[in-house]
């Protein structure tokens, strides 16, 4: 505290200090700032005896609880978040696949349509792919590299393996998926496959192998394959 001079005696005032060092005045405040500050004590919010509050945070607990036990989401990638929030689904071709359907969508040659075989299999594995067409007594394979981004495949070098058929130099595939075990995929803007991974319960019935002209004033043409 610093008052200039004293209010009583007119001596200088001392700075820092609580009363005048000559008449001992005491000035009015003087000593407060050394008072504990007050607490305002904190209220708990009153519930009745009886009242719903509690049993229904209870019973929101124990859904909770009910539906991370039986649905397990995280099995499936979060898939009921995601719906909520919009988000896509985390997806790769990484696999084993069956083409179970090849419907052609634009004029011009294609990899599935045009070849005249009962089964086609996909396997994707750390940046190598193979290509097998087959049916009874005969067979085709192919090889190649891909890359995978934002949900468009791109194969390039596919070569046939002893065998002189042509494969595109590259050969871009957008796909996408309603789950790890079914993607459609768009390829080369000429064709449209239908996938169903190796060993998965959906789809798992045989099918035979057909090719139709499905509309033939569109000039569409749809090959359903079957699965081994």
């Amino acid at each position: 505290m610093d008052l200039g001079n004293c209010p009583k005696c007119g001596a200088k005032w001392t700075a820092g200090y609580e009363k005048c060092t000559e008449c001992g005045f005491v000035a009015i405040g003087a000593g407060l700032k050394h008072l504990p500050k007050k607490v305002r004590p904190k209220f708990k919010k009153f519930e009745e005896p009886g009242s719903w509050g509690p049993f229904i945070r209870g019973s929101l607990v124990m859904s909770l609880i009910s539906f991370m036990v039986l649905e397990r989401p995280w099995q499936n990638a979060w898939s009921y978040i995601r719906v909520l929030t919009g988000e896509p689904m985390p997806f790769t071709v990484k696999g084993d696949w069956d083409v179970v359907r090849a419907i052609r969508t634009q004029k011009g040659p294609t990899v599935f349509v045009d070849r005249p075989y009962q089964f086609a299999r996909i396997y994707f594995k750390d940046g190598t792919v193979n290509l097998t067409f087959s049916s009874e007594g005969s067979a085709l394979e192919a090889t190649g590299k891909y890359t995978e981004d934002k949900g468009v495949v791109t194969i390039t070098g596919l070569k046939a393996v002893g065998d002189t058929a042509n494969f595109p130099d590259k050969l871009p595939m957008s796909v996408i998926s309603t789950d790890e075990n079914n993607a459609a995929a768009n390829v080369d803007g000429r064709e449209t496959i239908t996938l169903i991974k190796r060993g998965s319960k959906e789809g798992s019935g045989e099918m035979l192998a057909r090719f139709d002209a499905t509309s033939p004033k569109q000039g569409y043409t749809m090959s359903q394959m079957g699965r081994r």
